[in-house]
């Protein structure tokens, strides 16, 4: 049976395993089932999990439902900007989809995770925490166990995690900076389609004019809900849609949607401190400005 192992911090030095199991945010059910499957060891044994754990103990994750790659591994491996035990940040090329839900496209992100799992001996789950479109390019971060699954994928929308985006869009604004607090909902006349509606779900988005271009702008974005096509939609709104997104509203002629995951800055809670992992705008953004 293959495991992973992580140093447990000085910030847990007393925790009932348990209790730090309960902190990772890992499900009730799902830590009887660690305890009763004894798949969680500490210092190599199998120990209760009322037992205490001390400052740098190691704790042995079992691989057991990892031990089938979901995604067929691409012949093209995903460019790595951050890993640890615990995570991994891939920079996301444009015309790239993020994972096909009935396996049979090869050539996904995902896939190209899996190839960088399977060169490196990582017999590892893909473990999507979030989503990119597919022109889209930028920072995507991964899960690489239950662990850290479960505890992102619970405060995913929280003060744990900041992303950043760079966008060019259509026109100036009267302001150089603001703060979009409007509602986003499914349109229920078109497919994959969102607006703002008042009975959708809060979405809120932070916008600064980095550069004012002859017909366009260059903007930061930061996201404090992660709505699907948020972004989009909230430009779209303000009269400035994202060059080349003609699905929402943009007149300019673009080979791709003109939208970048610049940073993701994500609490580390066995490192007990902040981590910003930037990707460097794409070739095709650089150009045109």
């Amino acid at each position: 049976m293959d495991w992973v192992t992580l140093k447990i911090p000085s910030y847990y030095n007393q925790f009932q395993l348990i209790d730090f199991l309960i902190d990772m945010q890992v499900s009730r059910k799902k830590i009887v089932s660690l305890e009763n499957d004894q798949l969680l060891k500490v210092n190599g044994i199998f120990v209760p999990f009322s037992s205490c754990l001390k400052t740098d103990d190691e704790l042995d994750i079992a691989l057991t439902q990892d031990q089938t790659l979901d995604y067929e591994p691409d012949t093209t491996e995903a460019n790595i900007l951050y890993e640890d035990d615990f995570v991994i940040v891939v920079d996301k090329p444009s015309n790239t989809i993020i994972y096909s839900d009935d396996f049979t496209n090869q050539h996904t992100l995902a896939n190209q995770v899996a190839c960088y799992y399977q060169h490196h001996n990582l017999n590892l789950k893909i473990r999507h925490l979030h989503r990119l479109d597919k022109d889209t390019t930028g920072a995507i971060m991964y899960a690489k166990n239950i662990l850290s699954h479960a505890y992102y994928s619970v405060l995913w929308n929280s003060e744990t995690i900041t992303r950043k985006y760079i966008a060019l869009v259509e026109g100036h604004f009267d302001k150089p900076c603001g703060i979009i607090n409007l509602p986003i909902g499914k349109d229920r006349h078109k497919n994959n389609h969102f607006l703002v509606l008042q009975s959708g779900k809060q979405a809120v988005t932070h916008y600064q004019v980095i550069k004012e271009l002859e017909k366009t702008s260059l903007i930061e974005l930061t996201l404090e809900t992660g709505r699907t096509h948020q972004i989009r939609v909230h430009m779209n709104y303000l009269k400035h849609p994202l060059l080349g997104d003609k699905e929402y509203g943009s007149k300019m002629l673009c080979p791709r949607v003109m939208l970048h995951s610049s940073s993701i800055t994500f609490f580390h809670p066995l490192k007990r401190d902040y981590i910003t992992v930037l990707s460097p705008l794409p070739g095709d953004m650089n150009r045109f400005i």
